[in-house]
């Protein structure tokens, strides 16, 4: 397996890694026993991810700044002589045929095109064809549509899969691309990098500083003694929001355009600064709105830059204070905040020993990441969850349609490790 270049020298993140069974693995063993009366032979599993910082700039070849969570989705799979037989937990639905789908399915997009998806991609890429059949279980615990990558894990989990089914493995970045590849034409969602990189390249107790343009992550230690990240899920889940992530990537994409004309070199908003932007809206060239939405991304790079640095010199504070900068951009400039994420960030600011706060993720509901003194983070946790639930039930008492709310829940992350094998007998 090769490995990926890394940020400078012990950067690397490593390639697959093979790992002792854990109660994720033996969990997944047990549903497939139970489903299918037999026992897998590959068991593999990759994690969702939180973004510290560094939101709505990884399709614009900016820089993000994710850790892999301790939250995973793992597959257990056995080949068998035809047909498939692919079974969700979470779903608790099955797709079973005589030949996996070739091409994506038009309309809605089911839950398994994440997992056929990602494995055609992944063999196609390794010029290998798919097992002639298989039995597969699909489990995770990563929260479905809070914002934390679910959709990711399950692909890079399948790609994992493949790796070991075909016995061909690629470089753990090339694998990210395939099922970037896989959402791009299988779930239909225009994505960057950053989801699929983190599942495939995290490491425990690091975070990643990814170059969305060349590809370079470099791995930032994140084994303070002092610090927790806390990540809180809002319950909340609006459904208005079809088309919402499309038109602001096209927004951003509209404002490189307009500033191209002056400044040719310019290719993405990676390439762009504020002055530029404020030249084209003084001479009345760009529209307030899209101004707002690409002076994020400009300001959002250079907020993750710096977020890097401070964390590498433990000033908490300061760190806490780009995440704070961040959500209020993402509030008022890119705009895909809501009222549920907002009032959860002013409670952490409101506590002692919360550093920083902020949404994270595509946004319209799902979580907020906080950066908290470990001797507070449970006090923190539990006041926050507490005075929001209280708020919840308001919002619940006056929910508009299409506003699906669950509850409450929060939760300590620990940096992981990326995809990895199971050791199976």
């Amino acid at each position: 397996m090769g490995n990926l270049m890394g940020g400078s020298t012990g950067d690397k993140p490593e390639s697959t890694k093979v790992v002792a069974p854990d109660g994720a693995c033996e969990e997944a063993i047990a549903v497939f026993k139970d489903k299918f009366k037999s026992a897998p032979t590959i068991v593999v599993a990759a994690p969702g991810r939180v973004n510290m910082i560094g939101e709505h700039t990884d399709y614009q070849e900016g820089f993000v700044f994710p850790i892999a969570l301790d939250r995973k989705c793992v597959i257990a799979l056995a080949p068998t002589s035809k047909g498939y037989r692919i079974y969700s937990r979470e779903v608790k639905d099955t797709l079973q045929v005589d030949t996996l789908p070739e091409q994506p399915q038009d309309g809605d997009v089911p839950w398994w095109s994440y997992v056929v998806g990602a494995m055609r991609i992944y063999c196609d890429a390794v010029k290998k064809p798919l097992p002639e059949g298989f039995d597969a279980v699909v489990l995770t615990t990563v929260p479905l549509g809070g914002g934390l990558s679910s959709s990711a894990a399950v692909e890079v989990a399948s790609a994992t899969a493949m790796e070991v089914a075909v016995g061909v493995s690629m470089a753990p970045m090339e694998k990210a691309v395939c099922c970037q590849k896989a959402e791009h034409e299988w779930a239909k969602m225009p994505c960057g990098l950053m989801d699929q990189a983190i599942s495939c390249c995290g490491r425990a107790k690091h975070a990643m500083l990814l170059d969305c343009r060349s590809k370079q992550p470099s791995l930032v230690p994140m084994e303070a003694d002092d610090i927790d990240v806390l990540i809180i899920d809002s319950a909340v889940r609006h459904a208005l929001v079809d088309g919402a992530y499309s038109t602001r990537k096209n927004q951003c994409q509209k404002a490189v355009e307009i500033v191209q004309k002056k400044h040719p070199k310019v290719t993405m908003l990676r390439d762009v600064t504020l002055a530029m932007l404020e030249d084209a809206k003084a001479a009345g060239e760009i529209d307030d709105e899209t101004f707002r939405r690409a002076s994020h991304v400009v300001a959002e790079n250079d907020r993750c830059l710096q977020f890097a640095d401070k964390l590498k010199a433990k000033d908490w504070k300061a760190a806490g204070t780009l995440m704070y900068e961040s959500h209020a951009s993402l509030r008022d400039n890119f705009e895909v905040s809501t009222p549920e994420i907002d009032r959860i960030v002013e409670l952490a600011r409101e506590q002692p020993g919360a550093y920083g706060a902020r949404i994270t993720g595509g946004g319209f509901g799902g979580c907020v990441v906080c950066l908290v003194d470990k001797t507070k983070s449970d006090a923190v946790k539990d006041t926050v969850l507490a005075e929001y639930s209280k708020f919840l039930e308001t919002v619940k008492a006056s929910a508009e349609a299409g506003l699906k709310v669950d509850e409450p829940r929060a939760f300590l992350a620990e940096p992981s490790d990326g995809a990895h094998i199971y050791k199976t007998e």
